[in-house]
Formats: C-alpha cells, structure tokens, sequence
C-alpha cells in the first residue's frame, strides 16, 4: 500500500492524458502537473520497438517530462491498442502522421522545436520520419535497426547502444554514425564515445548494458538530457537524479512483481474453495521413458519434425502474427509428436472439472486482475478485441505442448528434485530456443528480427511453467495446469506479437 501511495504522489506531479489522433490508437501525454503543453519549450515523440508498445517508454518520457517537456507516446500499427496492421509501410505512415500533427501545432510566434526518440525498430521509425521532414529538430536512435540514413537537411543525431547488445545492432549503430559523419569506427566491443567535429552527431556505447536497458539506465538518461539541452537551453535548468530515477524505476518493477504475487494467495485460496480443502487425487500417467536424459530428447525430436515439416507449409500463418505464428505451429507439432512418443495411460477422475473451473479462474485473476498494473507501468498486456479471436486457436495448438509438458514435470518425474526438474525445463526450452532461431534464420529471414525479444519468451515460459506448477499444486490435476499453460500462453501471443 505504502508503494501504491508513493506512486500515486510521484505520478501528481505529472500529467497523463490520452490524446486521440485521427487513424491510429491514441498517443499518451506526459507533460508537468500545472502546465499546458503549449507552453513547455519542448515536444518529444517516444517511439518503442518491435513487439513492445507504448507502456515500454513510459519510464523514460516521465522522466523527461520532469524535465519540463511534452513527452508523446504512440502505439506502432500492429502493436499495443493500436488497430492497424503492421508493416514498414504502414509503420512509417503512422509515424509520418503524428509527426505532421506537432509540427502543424508550431508557429512562428511559438516555434517549439520537436525530437523524436525511438529504440530499436521504433530508431528505424524515427530516422525515416526525420528523412522525409527537415523540420525534425533532432533524433534520439536507442539500440537503432540498421537503416541508411541520407536526410535533406542536417539533423542532429545521438546514438546510444549497449555494449553486449546484440552484434547486428551494434553494427547498425557504426553504419549509421558513419553514413552521417564520414568517420570510420573501431568495433564496438568496449564502451565508448564517439563525436563529430561539427558536434552534431554523436555515438556512445554504454557499459554493461543490453539491447532492452538503453531504455532504463540512468546513463542513458544522462546522454539525452545533455544532448535535448543542445537544442533547449531550459532543459539545462532541470535536475537530475541519476539515483532518483534508478529508484523509481525499480520501485516500479517491484510494484509490478507485487501485483503478480498477489495470484498465488488468490488462487490458493480459490483452489480451496472449490476443492472443500481437500487436494484431488492424480489424473495421469505412467510412461516407460523415466530418465531425465530420454525426456529431453523427446522435446528434441519433436522440434526437429516440426521444423522440417514448417518448411512447406504452415497453416498458422493466417494468425497474422509476426513470429507468433511461427513459434505456435512449432509448440503444437511437438506437443503432438512428443506425446505420441510419450504414450501416457490417462485417468481423468470424475471431479477433474473442480480443478479445470479453478485453472481457468486463475486464469481469469492474472488476466484481469494482475496485467492491467502492470500494463500501466511497463509492458501492454492488454487484450483488445480484435486480438482476442486468434486466442482460442493459439490456445488449441499449443494445448498439447503444454499437457506433454505437465505430464512430464508433474508425473513422469514424480519425486526429482526441484533443482533437477528446473534444469529439464531449462534444458527443453534452450532445444526449442535453438530450433526457433534455426526456422527463423534458415527457414523464414523476413522474421528474424522476432529474435530479439528470445530472451524475453524465456523468461516469460519460467513464470508461466511457475504459475502452472502453483496451479498443480492446489489442485493435483496435470490437466488443469496444463490448461492454465495453454491459456496463458495463447493470451500472451495474442497481445505480445505484433499483428501483420
């Protein structure tokens, strides 16, 4: 509660308002409590990465806003409440349109100068508006796509990247510094910084920072606050807390995690509602294939049939969904072959549907109750309503992946330790995480940039493989966790990826 109230207080002295702008989701303003946005002498476009939305930068645009500028907040076409479809095309369009709506809002008695700043695909975005419109004061690229860059007219341009962000980014951000400057780089192995002679162009590579933490670092804070002073001297007269603001974002984030902990009381005390106290007896299996070693080959040999057959057809291409429908079809094919491998004798008890009532309340909570916190705070995970039709058959796909998951973890090797069940699953997710880098590589290169957010589905499959073992827990039903996997999953591709 204590938090909840900090936040709210340190969020008054901001303003948040949805403003609606014609043929795209509505952009989110961020602007000091007390002033109109007229009168601040600074507008900025924040622009998020691929997969990602809008509640991504929003970390960063409070803090600016602090600063004393208007900070503006846009969905990409296929990502977050946005209704459009994505493509490049499409992307540089919605881009072009809310670059247009500020810079028509200036006049020549009130020239506030606009910046735009993008991360990731969202740079690419960024550097392709500022292309086509010289009236871009400057661009702010984070971990920026590689783009050729030739605008008509001199755009002031920081470059920030990590220095164990990914090898093509970084090789990106050298391409980019150098098509503006002329100069020749070193690689970009060490942290660093690079400037022009003219002083309008600049590089720094950041230490100990991924592609991600451009975003939430206070150095990376540091270099924009000095580079927007370039171009509004009243920013200089702000304050700013590098210790402040690593505050408030880790206070966020375990506001976040506060709100996900919430699910575990919850339903532990929904599982006893439903169950009368009284956990239901096991609903499957038995299988010759107990070793551990045997067990893993079994997600092997699935993602490996499923990989060469997704390289003639697949039919879960028409789920739109950048990646999404690519790693679906590949989590139902193994789940398929994995358990026509496993060959498990089921016994599914009269009163299994207490326990599949209880998984899908659960479900319910985490989706109603727990994501929308921390959609406001740092990813969208929202499911609007021309999403949710792709979450019934994303659920029905991956329904097996999930049941040969649980039978594994929950029956199978009744009685390992936790310590060794952990390192099977890491173990099947690290075969499936190289199989999917393989189909998206060898078999599907117009997606391959989907393997930037890899180690976000890792971690996102822990909390999920986590939550169903809860769910096992209170309820002794493999069926029920594995439905609650199934859900969960198909929830979170259906919000998480874009939409083509």
């Amino acid at each position: 509660m204590l938090l909840h109230q900090w936040i709210f207080a340190e969020n008054q002295a901001l303003v948040f308002e949805d403003r609606p702008q014609s043929g795209g989701a509505a952009l989110l303003e961020i602007r000091p409590a007390g002033r109109a946005a007229q009168t601040l002498p600074l507008k900025i476009l924040l622009i998020h990465g691929l997969c990602a939305s809008k509640s991504v930068m929003r970390q960063m645009a409070a803090e600016i806003a602090r600063w004393g500028s208007a900070c503006y907040l846009m969905d990409l076409p296929g990502h977050g409440d946005s209704t459009e479809h994505f493509s490049l095309q499409v992307s540089e369009r919605a881009t072009g349109r809310a670059v247009q709506t500020f810079l028509s809002e200036s006049n020549t008695s009130n020239p506030r100068p606009l910046v735009v700043i993008g991360h990731s695909f969202g740079a690419r975005a960024a550097l392709s508006a500022a292309q086509r419109d010289p009236r871009i004061a400057a661009v702010v690229a984070l971990s920026p796509a590689v783009e050729a860059f030739s605008p008509k007219a001199k755009v002031p341009l920081l470059v920030v990247t990590g220095e164990f962000d990914f090898p093509f980014v970084q090789q990106g951000a050298a391409f980019l510094y150098e098509q503006v400057t002329g100069a020749r780089l070193p690689r970009l192995d060490d942290p660093g910084q690079w400037e022009s002679l003219t002083n309008s162009s600049r590089l720094v590579v950041l230490p100990w920072t991924d592609h991600s933490q451009t975003l939430f670092k206070a150095s990376s804070m540091q270099e924009i606050k000095q580079w927007l002073t370039r171009i509004s001297p009243a920013i200089a007269e702000a304050t700013f807390s590098p210790w402040a603001f690593w505050m408030r974002t880790q206070l966020r984030a375990v506001f976040c995690i506060l709100s996900l902990l919430i699910w575990f009381p919850m339903v532990a005390l929904l599982a006893d509602v439903m169950s009368g106290g009284r956990k239901k007896a096991g609903d499957c299996i038995t299988s010759a294939l107990a070793s551990p070693f045997r067990l893993v080959w079994v997600y092997a040999f699935g993602a490996s049939l499923a990989s060469v057959g997704l390289l003639w057809m697949n039919p879960w291409a028409r789920l739109g969904l950048m990646g999404g429908d690519y790693l679906t079809a590949l989590l139902c094919i193994t789940g398929v072959l994995g358990l026509a491998v496993l060959r498990p004798e089921c016994r599914v008890p009269a009163s299994a549907w207490r326990a599949l009532v209880c998984s899908l309340l659960a479900w319910l909570i985490l989706v109603l109750v727990c994501a929308p916190w921390i959609t406001a705070e740092f990813v969208h995970l929202d499911l609007n309503l021309t999403r949710f039709r792709r979450l019934p058959l994303i659920f029905l796909s991956v329904l097996p992946f999930f049941f040969l998951d649980e039978l594994i973890s929950r029956r199978v090797l009744q009685g390992l330790s936790r310590t060794r069940l952990v390192m099977l699953h890491l173990a099947s997710r690290f075969i499936l995480a190289i199989t999917l880098l393989l189909g998206f590589f060898v078999l599907r290169n117009g997606q391959f940039l989907v393997v930037l957010i890899l180690p976000g589905l890792l971690l996102t499959s822990l909390l999920c493989w986590c939550l169903a073992a809860w769910i096992h827990r209170k309820t002794g039903s493999v069926a029920a966790s594995a439905l609650f996997g199934a859900l969960s999953t198909g929830w979170f591709f259906s919000v998480f990826f874009a939409e083509l």
